[in-house]
């Protein structure tokens, strides 16, 4: 997800600040951003260490396997077992603030089956304290699967999660200075640091190559130094260590924004960015950390001229369903940057964006936007009602998100 250092003001104020995030808004520590600080500095120890209360609390993580040894039950099975509006309560993730959560996000739990949250900041809030608002909210899912707690914690400007017990994380162009066992090392130390939140989803690492020069220009990636390297190998090989630690700390990974979204002047949070060159042949930097694990893939809200020509790849089935899915041959999760405040696709009416990525091939729709994530859910669930094919892929959908969250221990299922 995009995100600017102007928006690291309250996330209530505007529905830009609720997308800060997630394309490229910035706005988290602004700590010294030095290599030596990345090498050497020891982040603070997690609370209680992974196993601590409160990410048990938080999180109500259990084992893949039941108590009796069996086997879990197939995740597909499970979202069939699912009714409809928690199917596709599954399929949405909505925004809110660390502070004080919005109260529009607990009804839509109740209301909605929504499944996942993330966390946008602001800044600074404690690690048990941030614990203690997924605690809170969890206690809206009824009979629904565990809620997963999201965020971006990439490093430098992008960091939604901070104060007492989480490190001030250097930015990406710094921890790419680290070998790759220093920052897989790194790595497990911040995620055990989310863990220990409850948040069991880390919405990084940044997989965009931004030729070497051409920084400034990029607004939404080099700019904001989010960038691994300048070339594909480099980042693929920082990106594979970013998935590396994180699943060592039992932490889901994103990698982001496929295709690539080192080449648009234009951040996605504040305007539509079109790229003239990327082509499906340029996606060398994903191939590596998806290979290695990691838990899914965010698709950028970018037009790409040499692959689908004036379509969104959020919306392109181009590029998701033929290029992710059939090239790539990922069959995981696929999440959407933001699709509830974010410029690019403000265009398309709230209720058609959710149908029309997950039409595309897509599964988990991020919407930063609280107030509509319901008119998202009531959408998908009108479209599933006017086409059952549309309906009839729902549980696949749902089951690849259960299959995420059974990779942190939320649930039990096997993919």
């Amino acid at each position: 997800m995009i995100v600017s250092p102007a928006r690291h003001i309250a996330v209530l104020a505007t529905a830009c600040a609720l997308s800060l995030g997630l394309s490229g808004c910035g706005g988290g520590s602004q700590q010294a951003d030095s290599p030596e600080s990345a090498a050497s500095s020891s982040a603070p120890a997690p609370t209680d260490g992974p196993d601590s209360a409160a990410s048990d609390t938080a999180a109500q993580p259990t084992d893949t396997q039941s108590s009796e040894g069996e086997s879990a039950t197939s995740c597909l099975d499970m979202a069939k077992e699912l009714d409809r509006k928690d199917q596709i309560g599954q399929l949405l993730m909505v925004g809110t603030n660390t502070v004080e959560p919005e109260p529009s996000v607990a009804e839509a739990i109740k209301e909605y089956g929504i499944g996942s949250v993330l966390y946008l900041g602001p800044g600074p809030r404690s690690l048990s304290g941030t614990a203690k608002v997924g605690e809170n909210l969890q206690g809206n899912t009824g009979a629904q699967p565990p809620l997963l707690f999201a965020t971006d914690q990439e490093g430098g400007q992008v960091q939604r999660l901070e104060g007492e017990g989480f490190s001030d994380l250097p930015s990406a162009v710094t921890q790419g200075r680290l070998s790759d066992a220093e920052l897989r090392s790194k790595w497990l130390t911040w995620g055990q640091e989310l863990k220990d939140a409850g948040v069991l989803y880390d919405l990084a690492p940044d997989a965009d190559v931004v030729p070497a020069g051409t920084e400034s220009g990029n607004a939404a990636v080099g700019a904001l130094k989010r960038h691994y390297g300048s070339d594909p190998e480099t980042v693929s090989a920082k990106a594979t260590a970013v998935v590396e630690g994180l699943r060592d700390a039992g932490v889901a990974s994103s990698l982001k924004h496929y295709p690539g979204l080192g080449r648009a002047a234009v951040n996605t949070d504040f305007g539509s960015a079109t790229d003239d060159v990327t082509t499906l042949d340029d996606t060398a930097s994903f191939t590596g950390p998806m290979a290695a694990g990691a838990s899914s893939v965010m698709i950028s809200s970018t037009i790409y001229s040499k692959v689908d020509p004036g379509v969104h790849a959020v919306f392109s089935s181009k590029i998701i369903t033929e290029g992710l899915r059939g090239k790539e041959g990922w069959q995981k999760v696929v999440i959407s940057d933001d699709l509830g405040a974010a410029a690019a696709v403000k265009e398309v009416p709230v209720a058609e964006r959710a149908v029309r990525f997950v039409q595309a091939g897509g599964d988990l729709v991020i919407n930063a936007d609280p107030s509509s994530v319901g008119e998202m859910a009531e959408g998908l669930a009108k479209k599933a009602d006017e086409d059952q094919a549309f309906a009839d892929d729902l549980p696949e959908h749902a089951a690849r998100v259960l299959a995420l969250k059974a990779e942190v221990g939320l649930v039990e299922c096997k993919a």
